[in-house]
């Protein structure tokens, strides 16, 4: 599904993504310096290790664009499947923004 419905951006001078490299993002890309990789996965696993597993339900795929139109991405709507899954998606998301305030780059958005 995912390939078929991002085959029409080759027709446009951008090219599909083989599915082996797809990714999820879960933030704006930021950088670290070599020496907060660890520290950084650390508090990462620390304050994700208390949150549960959650269900979500997938939507159709979308393509957006960066902010200056120069790249395009495949994207799923998620959506929890239920009101303890969203407040866990609150609490997984708050945990992971404190990490990266810790680490002085912005919330995930």
């Amino acid at each position: 599904k995912v390939v078929a419905a991002l085959g029409p951006l080759s027709a446009s001078g951008c090219e599909a993504v083989h599915p082996a490299q797809l990714h999820i993002s879960l933030s704006r890309t930021f950088t670290l310096r070599r020496a907060q990789l660890a520290p950084f996965v650390d508090a990462l696993s620390r304050a994700l290790r208390a949150r549960r597993a959650l269900q979500l339900r997938v939507g159709p795929v979308k393509v957006l664009a960066n902010e200056t139109q120069s790249c395009f991405f495949g994207t799923v709507a998620l959506a929890p499947a239920s009101p303890a899954d969203a407040g866990e998606a609150r609490a997984l998301l708050n945990a992971v923004d404190g990490v990266l305030g810790h680490f002085q780059k912005p919330p995930f958005y």
